[in-house]
């Protein structure tokens, strides 16, 4: 994840070749069962890991150990990071696992931070005062929009073998983007990530016949050049999911 919010990682060819290395270091069948988690009983929520960046994983994670470490609630930025890495985690190899409440907002810091109450719809809720920002109250409720978008990445996910099966291919790109491609027989699909904080366009090269986004619905058709391509566009935190649905471009 260190791409997302660290500074540890500085490249999207430095982070795609880490992940490559730890796929080679397991058997390739272990891969797809190893338990692909964000969050836990034992770390800080992935939210508080964002609002508090460049530690090491589970480091001075919480405020008892680490006065520093600030327990507020996440604002849109970091909401719209939280999805994009929750979209890797569910486009990539492995088993995803949530963390109770993932899905619904919470936000903390390690144990006992990490194991409020769950969030529930249909309940209402005091305010929160974090012990890093006394004074200050921050509303606390069910986040539909998280909830929705969790539902959404996982339908994706239970759709498509390649995502559940296929190989991993990383596909290196400028700006930073974070791209793969997961094939698994005749399905195939590329996902690409803008952890940056600006919109960033891009021509997808190699990509012929006609696409579907995933997450929105629109159909893209490839330049009919002699080099194939898709064009895109990605505002900052977000990411595509494109899904090959015919090798034509007829409309």
């Amino acid at each position: 994840m260190s791409i997302f919010y660290q500074k540890s990682i500085r490249s999207s060819k430095e982070f795609l070749a880490k992940l490559d290395a730890l796929l080679h270091a397991y058997p390739q069948d272990a891969n797809y069962g190893l338990l692909n988690l964000l969050e836990s009983h034992d770390t800080d929520r992935l939210p508080s890991m964002i609002i508090n960046p460049n530690r090491d994983y589970d480091r001075q994670s919480s405020f008892r150990y680490n006065p520093q470490y600030d327990t507020r609630k996440p604002n849109a930025k970091e909401r719209n990071l939280q999805k994009l890495i929750t979209l890797f985690q569910m486009t990539y190899i492995g088993s995803p696992m949530i963390y109770y409440g993932a899905e619904a907002g919470m936000w903390g810091a390690d144990d006992p931070d990490n194991r409020k109450p769950m969030l529930w719809a249909d309940l209402k809720y005091d305010n929160e005062t974090p012990l890093s920002r006394k004074g200050i109250s921050y509303k606390v409720e069910f986040d539909s929009s998280l909830f929705n978008y969790h539902k959404t990445l996982i339908s994706i996910r239970k759709q498509s073998k390649a995502i559940k099966f296929g190989s991993f291919k990383p596909i290196y790109l400028p700006n930073n983007a974070v791209c793969y491609e997961r094939k698994f027989e005749d399905d195939t699909v590329v996902v690409v990530l803008n952890p940056s904080d600006s919109k960033i366009s891009l021509a997808l090269e190699g990509l012929s016949g006609t696409w579907r986004d995933e997450l929105s619905g629109e159909i893209l058709y490839s330049n009919p050049a002699s080099t194939p391509k898709l064009q895109i566009s990605l505002r900052a935190y977000s990411g595509i999911v494109l899904r090959k649905i015919s090798d034509s471009l007829s409309k």
